[in-house]
């Protein structure tokens, strides 16, 4: 199903690419976009296969071909040094425009897909991660049922802001009436900048920015964390190790980050800067759900509830600070362009100082990835009552 989707998703927006192509008015910009949406799609509607082979091997009692053996043999630790000629590539691809709506989508999935398989190796590395069907069904599932799920427990949270923002307005008509004077105004609106002009007394306003805030650093962290670590989810009732639990949150946190770094940073103008950013992006997903992942299957092996809550909020601390930065960041550059009447004392320090906290912070759960893998190693080193009767490990 969710391969099925991905499909049409993909087809759907190269089907729009290619009419801009053989149209009169066909603009690159649009035709770039468009590949750059409909190839990552399809990319990963290709990462899903797996999941179907091999439970499909399993049912016709046939053994499926090793591919993990065969991602450990290709070396993933040191395909990193091919990322900066990767984005230096895509940078000059994108700077003298040479063809980018077909050399860029490729170098996006790479530019993406490399710092990914590359943190997860060594969150990975050495551990037992039990069957290949469980290592691409937990990746497979960060992939398309995270980002479901994650989705509509997101719009549902925002419908039931909006709710209660309409029984404010409600009690208080003097409001509700500017709220339709500023609806109408937006209708009449034809370009972004005027709109922009139009929404100024809304984005400035203290407690909108709170309330934005509260959402992206708060809410949308305590949704993400509880249901990114799917894979892990998804083994509860069997007998498997902590490490085994890490290593299903990280595959599901690893899935669950390419996407949406496939997704987010599919804008040409600034390629180059969005897919480096987001690369501490994805080493926060993979950490946090690796981090939960690994006290789920504690709790229900050993009963160990408090250690599942502290690494839950653990990871919602994590997630919110770095939304947080990310939205203070987006903040300071907003009040510098649209200079605010009204500016919060904190925000100017905050939005120059985030950029080094958030570096700081991505390299805090890169080297959290380490550690834990080094330290499940030497646990796993040890027998445990609950272990695996059979598990591969990534050498």
């Amino acid at each position: 199903m969710a391969t099925a989707f991905l499909g049409v998703a993909a087809f759907g927006a190269l089907a729009a690419g290619g009419f801009d192509l053989i149209s009169s008015n066909a603009g690159f910009g649009d035709l770039t976009s468009a590949f750059l949406l409909g190839i990552p799609l399809a990319a990963c509607g290709f990462l899903m296969l797996p999941s179907i082979y091999y439970p499909l091997m399993r049912v016709l009692g046939k053994p499926g071909f090793d591919s993990v053996a065969l991602l450990s043999k290709l070396k993933p630790g040191w395909w990193i040094l091919a990322l900066p000629f990767v984005i230096g590539l895509g940078h000059l691809v994108v700077t003298y425009n040479l063809l980018p709506w077909l050399l860029l989508p490729p170098l996006h999935i790479l530019a993406n897909g490399i710092p990914t398989a590359w943190m997860l190796y060594l969150a990975l590395r050495r551990l037992p991660i039990g069957s290949t069907q469980r290592f691409w069904g937990a990746f497979g599932s960060g992939i398309s049922l995270a980002p479901f799920l994650i989705m509509l427990f997101e719009v549902l949270a925002g419908m039931g802001i909006i709710i209660l923002f309409i029984v404010y307005l409600i009690t208080r008509p003097e409001l509700a009436e500017k709220v339709m004077q500023l609806a109408a105004q937006l209708q009449e609106a034809n370009t972004q900048e005027t709109m922009l002009h139009i929404l100024k007394p809304v984005y400035s306003n203290p407690l909108v920015i709170a309330a934005v805030i509260v959402f992206g650093a708060l809410i949308v962290p305590l949704i993400e964390e509880s249901i990114k670590p799917i894979g892990a989810w998804l083994l509860i009732g069997r007998k498997v190790t902590p490490a085994a639990g890490f290593a299903a949150g990280a595959l599901s946190g690893a899935g669950y980050g390419f996407i949406e770094s496939l997704l987010l940073s599919g804008r040409s103008a600034s390629w180059a800067a969005l897919v480096t950013a987001r690369i501490g992006t994805t080493a926060v997903h993979i950490f946090t759900a690796s981090l939960v992942g690994w006290a789920l299957v504690q709790t229900w092996q050993r009963r160990r509830f408090f250690r599942l809550a502290l690494a839950y909020l653990g990871a919602v601390l994590i997630h919110g600070l770095w939304n947080g930065l990310t939205l203070a960041i987006s903040l300071y550059a907003l009040a510098q362009a649209e200079d605010f009447s009204l500016r919060l004392s904190s925000l100017s320090p905050l939005g120059i100082i985030a950029p080094i906290g958030i570096a700081m912070l991505a390299l805090a759960c890169f080297l959290g990835l380490i550690i834990a893998n080094r330290y499940l190693r030497g646990k796993h080193a040890q027998p445990q009552p609950w272990s695996e009767q059979t598990g591969e490990s990534l050498p």
